[in-house]
């Protein structure tokens, strides 16, 4: 089965709380891109519907939009997970130790947008080893070949190890399906066509 995890983003904390609402209960996970907001602040999210809730904000370093300083950025993952969100995001790089209450979990993220990584396996231990509950590679795929790559490799995985691996750009589409059963404990879509944050990503349709 593959678990969907539904990336919202929007300018205005009102329409992403908004939205947070309208999907709340309709899919496991939500990811609320806070680094989109105009002004950094922490949305409100329901409780009890069986959504799990992923604060993320990502720097430009990361392909994300976040441009102000890193301190206040991780103060704003820290208030999220005292807030009802239930996953913070925290990049590879990321060496700082955040003060989070005991539930609140991480995922150890990093992305490749340049070129395929040559050691898939040595990347995805260097994540591991700046610490997480669950590690995402998001990695940009330019030739069938490194699709294939992705996929034989990431049958490799040590299934107690939580991971979502994902190829990005269209020719990394498949990965994103097929990662369900190679793994992936979830996968990313977006509300719609418009709603995209990332390259290849599918839509929740």
């Amino acid at each position: 089965m593959i678990k969907l995890c539904l990336s919202l983003a929007d300018s205005s904390v009102a329409v992403l709380e908004e939205k947070i609402a309208r999907y709340a209960g309709q899919v496991p996970y939500i990811e609320a891109r806070l680094d989109y907001l105009s002004e950094p602040e922490v949305p409100a999210v329901p409780d009890g519907l069986g959504t799990d809730f992923i604060a993320t904000c990502r720097p430009v370093r990361e392909g994300g939009n976040y441009q102000g300083e890193e301190r206040a950025r991780l103060q704003l993952l820290e208030r999220a997970s005292r807030s009802g969100f239930t996953w913070v995001d925290l990049e590879h790089d990321v060496e700082e130790a955040l003060s989070l209450p005991a539930q609140a979990r991480i995922l150890r993220s990093q992305h490749c947008f340049e070129r395929f990584p040559e050691d898939l396996a040595a990347l995805f231990d260097s994540l591991k080893q700046a610490g997480g509950d669950m590690f995402k590679m998001a990695l940009s795929i330019s030739t069938t070949r490194e699709l294939t790559s992705l996929l034989k490799w990431m049958e490799s995985l040590d299934s107690k190890t939580p991971f979502v691996v994902l190829g990005m750009e269209d020719l990394g589409q498949p990965s994103r399906l097929l990662g369900a059963f190679l793994g992936n404990f979830w996968t990313y879509v977006a509300e719609d066509e418009n709603s995209k944050v990332a390259p290849g990503q599918l839509t929740l349709e």
